[in-house]
């Protein structure tokens, strides 16, 4: 599921893609949200993912608004946890660390515990940073700056 903290949105689709290199989406939820006056939106969708599959890139797309302009403030990724995620681990002999959709669009089943979060500048070199689950968007956002050494603007 995707739950939304946004303002003016009307209507969104929540696509997602399983491929490697994200190419081809399709769509996970769509939702029609109600008019809050300029008031903070806060929605949860529920998403279907084809079975089998283990979705590895989102793209959330604003389809339209209530007025001119709309904004989002926080997007939290919620996927269940897989029955060989759940299960102990035969080496270690403990659970094996549950994991979110990866930013990297990496399979969560390749990504190594603490996750990582891989960012790409717009000149194309590759940062990582370790992931906290319990960043607030701001702080996402600082420690991408500081990661590629973009000066933070306070």
């Amino acid at each position: 599921r995707v739950e939304l903290a946004s303002t003016s949105v009307k209507q969104i689709r929540i696509e997602g893609s399983q491929e490697e290199m994200p190419v081809n989406f399709h769509m996970l939820a769509e939702g029609v949200l109600r008019d809050t006056y300029g008031q903070l939106q806060v929605e949860q969708l529920p998403c279907e993912e084809p079975q089998g599959a283990r979705t590895g890139y989102v793209r959330v797309v604003i389809l339209s608004g209530w007025h001119d302009f709309c904004s989002v403030h926080a997007i939290k990724v919620e996927a269940p946890q897989s029955d060989t995620e759940a299960k102990p681990s035969k080496a270690s002999g403990s659970p094996s660390q549950p994991q979110g959709i990866a930013v990297n669009g990496q399979a969560d089943a390749s990504r190594p515990a603490p996750s990582q979060i891989r960012l790409r500048s717009p000149g194309g070199n590759v940062h990582s940073l370790p992931a906290d689950p319990s960043w607030t968007l701001g702080e996402l956002k600082a420690s991408a700056q500081a990661a590629m050494g973009i000066p933070c603007s306070e």
